[in-house]
C-alpha cells in the first residue's frame, strides 16, 4: 500500500472513531481509539489470538496467513477488514443470521423473511459476496445464496457466533459479547 493509501486509511479509521491520532510536529501517531477499546475487546482479543496462536509445527496463524498471502496474492489485512465489516450494518446481521439458522436462500425468499425491500436486499447481499461471507450460484431463474465454506473457518465461525450471540440477546453493537 503506498503511503498516500495508508494515510487515507488512517484518516478513514480515525474519523469512524476506531483509531485517535496524535501530531507532534510534522509527524502523526495513531493508536486504538480508547473510548472503544472496552466495546471491542472481544474482537480484538479474538484477532491478536488468532494471530498468536500456535498451530502444529511451531508456526503462528499470522505466519500461515502470510503464506496463503503470499500464494494468492489477496492481502490478509484486506480480509479481515472486510470480515470485520460485513458485520457494520443490521440488515447485513439479519441476512447472516437468517442463512446460519435456515440454510441456503434465494433473495426473494430472504427479501419477504426478514420484511426488506428487495433493493436492499440486493445491495446487502452483494456487500456480503464482495466480502467473501456468502457465496452466490445460479440456480434458474435466480440466484441461490448460502453462508461461504471458509478457509478462515475457526476465525470466520467465532466471529459469527460473537454477532448471533449479541443478536439473540437484542444487543445494538455486537462487540459487546465475548464468545
Amino acid at each position: 500500500m503506498s503511503p498516500a493509501e495508508t494515510s487515507n486509511e488512517l484518516r478513514m479509521l480515525t474519523a469512524n472513531g476506531i483509531l485517535w491520532q496524535r501530531r507532534s510536529g510534522r509527524y502523526v501517531y495513531y493508536d486504538i481509539s480508547k473510548s472503544i477499546v472496552d466495546r471491542r475487546q472481544p474482537i480484538i482479543s479474538l484477532l491478536k489470538g488468532s494471530f498468536s496462536k500456535k498451530l502444529p509445527g511451531k508456526r503462528k496463524l499470522a505466519d500461515l496467513v502470510r503464506w496463503r498471502e503470499a500464494a494468492n496474492g489477496c492481502p490478509a489485512d484486506k480480509h479481515i477488514y472486510a470480515c470485520l465489516t460485513a458485520f457494520t450494518h443490521p440488515r447485513r446481521l439479519q441476512i447472516l443470521k437468517r442463512l446460519t439458522e435456515r440454510g441456503p436462500a434465494t433473495r426473494l425468499a430472504l427479501s419477504s423473511a426478514l420484511s426488506m425491500s428487495e433493493a436492499a436486499s440486493e445491495r446487502q447481499l452483494d456487500k456480503l459476496v464482495r466480502r467473501g461471507l456468502v457465496t452466490r450460484t445460479h440456480n434458474g431463474l435466480e440466484y441461490v445464496y448460502s453462508l461461504r465454506k471458509s478457509l478462515d473457518a475457526e476465525f470466520d465461525s467465532r466471529l459469527l457466533a460473537c454477532v448471533l450471540k449479541c443478536l439473540e440477546a437484542g444487543e445494538s453493537d455486537p462487540t459487546l459479547v465475548q464468545v
